[in-house]
This record gives C-alpha cells, structure tokens and sequence, in this order.
C-alpha cells in the first residue's frame, strides 16, 4: 500500500506544479490581455478577475496538466517517441480548448475576448514548451551520443 502511494505521489505533484503554472500564466495572460485589450479598442478595462474566470481557469489548468502527464511524462506513455507524444498531446490540447470554448463561452459575458486571447496564449505556450522540450531532448540526446563514440574509439 505504502509503494502505491509513493507513486501516486510521485506522478502528482509535477502535475500540481505545472497546473499551477498554467494558471499562474492563466492570470497573468488575463491581466495582460485585458490592458492591451483595453489600449487599442479604448474600452475601460476593469483590473478584476471574474470569479467565474477564476474557476475555468483552474480546471483548465488542470486538465492541460493531466493531458501533459498522460502524453509527454515517462508514466503513462513509455514506448512512443516523443514527437509522437507532442503531436497526440497537441491534437488532443486543441480538441479539450475547443470544447471547453464551447461548454464555457457559451454564456455572454464581457471578458470572453479576453477569456478567449488567454486561453489561445497559454494553449500556445504549453505547445512551444513541448516543441522546445523536444528539441532540447534531441540536441542533449546527439551530444550524449557522440561522447560515447569518442569513449568507444578510445576504448578500440
């Protein structure tokens, strides 16, 4: 029992910590958005948050999190190459952001232009982080390859 806790634990909290980080960026995109949103249309821009935003925000962040533990962490998915994983995580970010659109959007309110440019922005972001990632991986992955041919040549 102890054992699987310990890995509940383990694959939870990076989760935490990167739904935290989405939304963090969440509010921050938000306030953002709503300043220049306000410079270039001329509407007044209230510097709040709406409860509602706050809320969406956080289950969004959530589920982009879960999606991100499912599709790029080495728990769920161990076997595909990631850029694999980046594409099935990309194409299923796209679907969850639409339909959240539709679910939430739904009902008039004021700050959806805005609700909509933060949710676009973040979307991106964890996107390019994954394409970066990959990147990176690959770059890290070819270095590691050649000081292993230099230390074989060595060894021969």
């Amino acid at each position: 029992m102890k054992m699987k806790m310990e890995r509940l634990i383990d694959f939870s909290l990076p989760l935490k910590s990167f739904a935290a980080m989405i939304f963090a960026g969440f509010m921050c995109l938000y306030m953002a958005a709503g300043f220049l949103y306000a410079a270039i249309t001329g509407n007044p821009f209230e510097y709040a948050i709406p409860f509602a935003f706050v809320i969406q925000g956080a289950v969004l962040s959530l589920l982009i999190s879960c999606l991100w533990g499912l599709f790029l962490s080495e728990a769920v998915i161990q076997k595909r190459r990631y850029f694999s994983r980046i594409v099935m995580f990309a194409l299923s970010l796209a679907a969850l952001l639409f339909a959240y659109s539709l679910a939430f959007l739904a009902m008039p309110a004021k700050w959806a232009d805005l609700w909509l440019i933060s949710t676009g922005g973040v979307g991106a972001f964890v996107v390019v982080l994954a394409v970066i990632s990959e990147m990176y991986f690959r770059a890290t992955g070819k270095r590691y390859t050649k000081i292993l041919e230099s230390y074989k040549a060595t060894m021969d």
